[in-house]
C-alpha cells in the first residue's frame, strides 16, 4: 500500500514516524490551495491513500486572516477530495472540536451539527462540508489539543514559563482531552488497517472522533505537567473572561470517541500519554 502524507506539521511528522514507508510531502512540494498543482505532484506518486495533514492552525490569527484560513482549511480540502474521488484514492482528513460552540453538557458525538464560534472553527467546518460534497472514500477524524516534540505546544509553554517566572495563570473553564500526536497517529494507522498486523476489514468511511482517554481543563493539564516535571511554580486558575483572546474558545470541547473505539484502541489516557511524551523528549521528571 502506497501512502502519501501531505503536510509536515505535528500530525504529518507523527504519521511519517509511525509509518516510515510513507511519502511525506511538504508545502514546498505541494501547495494544496493551487488546484492545478495537485495532479501535477500526486499523479507520479500514484498513492492508494492520502493523509491530509496540511492545515492553517493559528486559532487567534485566523480572526484577522479568515480568507487564508478558509482557503487552506476549506477550499483546498475540496480540491483534494475531488482529486481523490477521480483517482480512486482513499482520503483521510482532520477537523477539530472547534467546529462546535461548546455549549453542550455532554461529549460531542459525530452526528452533532457543527456551530463554530470562531474563524478557525468555521474554516474547518468549511473543509468538512467540502469533503462531504466531493469525497466518497473518505475518513474525517475530529481531533483536539494536539501536542508533540515538533514546534510549539502547551507543554513547552508551561514548562518554559514556570522555569523562567515560577508564576502561572491558566484558564479552568475550557474542557477537552490533551492528545499526544505520536500516540494518535499510531492508533489511526491501526484503525485504517495500514499498520502491519492490524485486522483486514476496514471500518466504514465517515466521521470519527478520536482523542486521548479522559477529559480535563487547561488549568488541570498545567497542574499535571508541573507535577510530572516537578518544576516548582505557583499556578492560579482564571476564567476565560479574565484572560480574553482574539478568538473565542468553546467551553466544552469534549469528544465522544465510542464510534472509533469499536474499530481500534483509543489513544492512551491523557496523563499516561503525557508521562511517556515527557520521558521520550527528555523533559525533566
Amino acid at each position: 500500500m502506497k501512502v502519501l502524507i501531505i503536510g509536515t506539521g505535528l500530525m504529518g511528522t507523527a504519521f511519517k514516524s509511525a509509518y516510515p514507508e510513507a511519502i511525506l510531502c511538504g508545502r514546498k512540494d505541494l501547495d494544496i490551495t493551487q488546484e492545478n498543482a495537485i495532479a501535477h505532484v500526486i499523479d507520479p506518486i500514484a498513492p492508494d491513500v492520502m493523509i491530509n495533514c496540511a492545515a492553517y492552525t493559528n486559532v487567534d490569527k485566523a480572526e484577522s486572516e479568515q480568507s487564508i484560513a478558509n482557503q487552506i482549511n476549506g477550499t483546498a480540502v475540496g480540491y483534494l477530495a475531488k482529486y481523490a474521488a477521480k483517482n480512486d484514492i482513499t482520503l483521510i482528513h482532520f477537523s477539530t472540536d472547534y467546529v462546535f460552540d461548546g455549549q453542550g453538557k455532554e461529549p460531542y458525538s459525530e452526528n452533532t451539527t457543527p456551530s463554530p464560534i470562531n474563524a478557525y472553527g468555521y474554516s474547518k467546518w468549511l473543509g468538512e462540508q467540502a469533503l462531504a460534497k466531493y469525497g466518497q472514500s473518505t475518513y474525517l477524524f475530529r481531533i483536539q489539543w494536539i501536542y508533540g516534540k515538533n514546534g510549539n505546544n502547551f507543554i513547552k509553554a508551561i514548562t518554559k514559563k514556570a522555569t523562567e517566572t515560577g508564576n502561572l495563570a491558566v484558564v479552568n473553564d475550557q474542557w477537552g482531552s490533551p492528545t499526544w500526536n505520536q500516540d494518535l497517529a499510531e492508533k489511526i494507522l491501526f484503525f485504517l488497517r495500514i499498520t502491519p498486523g492490524s485486522p483486514k476489514e476496514k471500518p466504514p468511511y465517515g466521521i470519527y472522533h478520536v482523542a486521548s482517554q479522559g477529559h480535563t481543563n487547561w488549568h488541570d493539564f498545567a497542574a499535571e505537567i508541573l507535577s510530572q516535571t516537578q518544576i516548582p511554580s505557583t499556578l492560579t486558575a482564571v476564567t476565560s473572561d479574565e484572560m480574553p483572546r482574539p478568538a473565542k474558545r468553546p467551553p466544552n470541547g469534549r469528544l465522544n470517541c465510542e464510534k472509533f473505539a469499536r474499530h481500534a484502541p483509543l489513544p492512551l489516557p491523557w496523563t499516561t500519554a503525557l508521562s511517556r511524551y515527557l520521558h521520550e523528549t527528555g523533559t525533566p521528571t
